[in-house]
């Protein structure tokens, strides 16, 4: 396989380090939920959404702390957006991309759920100001 998308709502991991085969692209969109820790230690790149951030909510969740470090963290997406760091540079590399999660969808998805609901006639309106 070339790419995991990872999209459940899994509390502990369903896709193991080992499983995941030279060349291939993992997305964690859940960080480290449903994934597999040990990836980002053995994946040639962990790239993260956000370093600051991300690194402060993925290290430590649901009340107990991971080993992960940020040692471990190649770079993310800002710097691999920018050029600051390489992407992809070889066909083999394991690479995994793990975020915390990303207000823009947040946004959108509301925005999605506000044009149905606008189209259907449901809801009601409400003055703020």
């Amino acid at each position: 396989v070339d790419v995991i998308c990872m999209v459940t709502s899994a509390k502990k991991p369903v896709v193991l380090s080992q499983w995941v085969p030279p060349g291939c692209f993992v997305a964690g969109l859940h960080s480290f939920h449903d994934l597999d820790p040990k990836l980002s230690k053995s994946a040639d790149k962990w790239i993260l959404g956000e370093r600051e951030s991300d690194m402060q909510t993925i290290v430590q969740y649901d009340g107990y702390t991971m080993k992960l470090s940020k040692e471990d963290v190649y770079g993310d997406l800002g710097e691999i957006i920018t050029g600051k760091r390489a992407g992809r540079e070889t066909d083999s590399e394991r690479i995994v991309f793990t975020h915390a999660g990303m207000g823009s969808i947040d946004v959108t998805t509301g925005f999605l759920a506000y044009e149905k609901a606008k189209k259907k006639k449901l809801g009601i309106k409400i003055r703020l100001f």
